[in-house]
């Protein structure tokens, strides 16, 4: 054996028993989405076929990610399918195509599939619809989805052209409600009555294309249109009426927080004030629990906000979006129903 390879070998016995003792730094795999509804309208042809969803290594410093991203129908395509990224370096794009041609190979109209993302010892599902999206997020449970609502704005646009209904956008790293000051307005007496009625005296709230000026807020974090509605606690009794659910909380046990409600010219605003969740809050350093703020605008031409403030780090097991009811109370509305990432939705 040559003097040179004996170095060679020399060299790697080093560096292994370095890399045994030291450790190769980690990558950490990222995506900025787990699921996509794909907007479209069978009937009038306009369809949604393209989009995009980033891919980023947050890993230890000097740590290199090689990511391999596989479509798991044949009616979904990918670009990049494969590519390698240090820690630090700017967030791929990854680009989905789904094949609406009308050919073999082409989607049905409802169907859904599956992107598994891998790399750095980790790997994700990215769930991928023609379902129609319900606007329903479920975390915790056997989603196993952290919460990642907390300082945005979720704004929903009825949109008559799709089938969703509406058309959904993020505001993010927000610091305040944008209905200020927050505790202006007429409290909610839930000793009197739970869910608290209020009557939309200036104009009717339209919610899902049907006009209502009878609007119920619950204690347990949801407000329901047109009639009493059911804790979310699960996603059949989320659908079962016309409600959009909050958090999990419980306003008795709030020591100091409060609801209130305001009537205005444009909207009726909504706000739960430093109201704990209703099962295992965080507990701080002065015994008291972690106090969760959320403020609703249901505008009068049916735009709706719902801003998350602070958010107990505990929250875990909730039902969280917009139901147009007609569920049975036990199942999701729709068989094929798949749950949304209203995290991932654009910023506007």
């Amino acid at each position: 054996m040559s003097r040179i390879l004996y170095h060679i070998i020399g060299f790697v016995c080093i560096t292994c028993v370095w890399v045994s003792f030291s450790g190769c730094p980690k990558p950490d795999l990222q995506v900025s989405a787990l699921s996509h509804h794909f907007a479209g309208d069978t009937y009038t042809g306009i369809v949604e076929t393209e989009w995009s969803f980033k891919l980023w290594n947050a890993g230890e410093k000097s740590s290199i990610l090689y990511y391999k991203v596989e479509p798991l129908k044949n009616w979904i395509n990918v670009n990049p399918t494969s590519g390698k990224l240090g820690a630090g370096d700017p967030a791929v794009d990854i680009w989905v195509q789904i094949n609406r041609d009308g050919t073999p190979k082409a989607v049905p109209n409802f169907a859904t599939g599956y992107i598994k993302v891998s790399g750095g010892g980790k790997e994700k599902v990215i769930t991928v619809t023609t379902v129609p999206n319900f606007y329903t997020e479920v975390f915790g449970g056997l989603y196993n989805r952290p919460f990642d609502l907390s300082n945005t704005t979720l704004v929903f646009i009825p949109d008559s052209n799709s089938l969703h209904f509406y058309k959904q956008g993020i505001k993010k790293n927000i610091q305040q409600f944008p209905q200020q000051p927050a505790n202006t307005g007429q409290p909610v007496y839930f000793a009197v009555q739970d869910p608290f009625y209020i009557k939309s005296t200036i104009a009717p709230i339209p919610f899902y294309g049907v006009e209502y000026t009878d609007i119920y807020v619950s204690s347990k974090g949801y407000i329901s249109f047109g009639a009493n509605g059911l804790e979310p606690i699960t996603v059949g009794k989320h659908f079962a009426y016309p409600q959009i659910s909050l958090l999990p909380v419980d306003v008795f046990k709030a020591e100091e927080g409060s609801v209130v409600y305001l009537i205005l010219p444009q909207k009726l605003v909504i706000t739960w004030i430093n109201i704990p969740l209703a099962q295992n809050p965080t507990i701080g350093n002065d015994g008291k629990p972690f106090k969760n703020n959320i403020q609703v605008e249901l505008f009068y031409d049916g735009k709706i906000q719902i801003t998350y403030l602070s958010t107990d780090p505990k929250m875990f097991n909730a039902v969280v979006g917009l139901s147009c009811g007609g569920g049975d109370g036990t199942n999701p509305l729709v068989r094929d129903f798949v749950i949304s990432d209203l995290s991932s939705a654009p910023e506007i």
